[in-house]
């Protein structure tokens, strides 16, 4: 009698953890995508913070108004200048369905630099920073993507504009 139930037992296991294992490898056929950002320190400016508040990712086969998918970021604030390529700054994970992609934006709530000491308000030139570099999600992987600002700090001096200019973008 005893045999039996874990007979039972042991079926209900393997059952449940096939089940798992499905929706997993067969039916999750998502990847992850980390993104980081960095920058380096220009003449004059010595803090850029940065208020980010989403991320939209652009898929191929969408025209421009469609294929955009939004995802929502707790405001995160980051001096870019704190940061480099090599010690980026996570900015937010976001589970894709696998397949290629074209460009991101990362939505801006407000950038605050500090010149010669003393912190300035800059008035946005955009709501977002675009990243056009297209790239892949493979099932069950997890791709990483460090976007690199090329900030003016003289231009943001004079003019107390921000305008967000992507350098570089590196995926592994």
């Amino acid at each position: 009698m005893i045999s039996k139930k874990i007979i039972a037992g042991v079926i209900i296991v393997v059952v449940i953890a096939a089940g798992l294992l499905y929706y997993e490898y067969g039916y999750n056929t998502g990847g992850k995508l980390n993104i980081s950002v960095a920058d380096s320190a220009g003449p004059g400016v010595s803090a850029v913070f940065i208020t980010f508040s989403g991320v939209e990712v652009h898929s191929t086969g969408g025209n421009n108004s469609s294929g955009w998918q939004s995802y929502s970021i707790a405001s995160t604030t980051i001096n870019i200048y704190d940061v480099t390529t090599s010690n980026p700054s996570f900015l937010k994970a976001i589970n894709l369905s696998a397949g290629k992609y074209t460009q991101i934006r990362l939505d801006l709530t407000s950038v605050v630099a500090t010149v010669n000491g003393v912190n300035m308000t800059m008035t946005l030139a955009s709501q977002y920073a675009l990243v056009i570099h297209p790239f892949t999600i493979s099932s069950h992987t997890t791709t990483n993507m460090v976007i690199d600002f090329t900030l003016n700090p003289a231009s943001m001096i004079t003019s107390g504009e921000f305008t967000p200019v992507i350098g570089s973008v590196q995926v592994s």
